[in-house]
């Protein structure tokens, strides 16, 4: 068969041969330039999801901190709130147990308000030595 094929081809006029020999070389040259831009569009688009996947990442990160530092501020503003505190330390200082009822009602009314406020808080617990509150969500 190979010497079939190098008979034919001695036997093609010069111009047959150059006819071959230019669309060989364009027929490679074609499938060189597809496989290199083929690969350089794949690396492109690796690269453009990664951006994507970190910028996304960056967004997540920027959103979540937010979100615990608002956690984190309703926490403070709970310890600032003057009827918090005068109930809790009513609660741990006051020992007229007929009045802690009274108190802990507050403090379960004010922990209610900032967990209604802040979405990110599901459940809040309390504790002292003498009395622990839990919303029981």
């Amino acid at each position: 068969m190979g010497r079939r094929a190098g008979a034919l081809f001695e036997n093609m006029s010069i111009r047959s041969k150059l006819s071959f020999f230019i669309l060989l070389a364009v027929g490679i040259s074609l499938v060189t330039g597809q496989s290199i831009q083929y690969r350089l569009a794949a690396q492109q688009l690796r690269e453009r999801d990664q951006e994507y996947a970190q910028a996304n990442v960056r967004q997540i990160s920027t959103y979540m901190e937010t979100k615990i530092k608002n956690v984190i501020e309703r926490l403070f503003y709970i310890r600032l709130d003057p009827s918090f505190s005068n109930a809790v330390e009513n609660l741990l200082l006051d020992k007229n147990e007929a009045m802690d009822n009274l108190v802990v009602n507050s403090i379960s009314s004010t922990l209610s308000l900032y967990k209604i406020s802040e979405p990110m808080i599901s459940s809040m617990y309390f504790y002292t030595p003498r009395y622990c509150y839990t919303d029981n969500t």
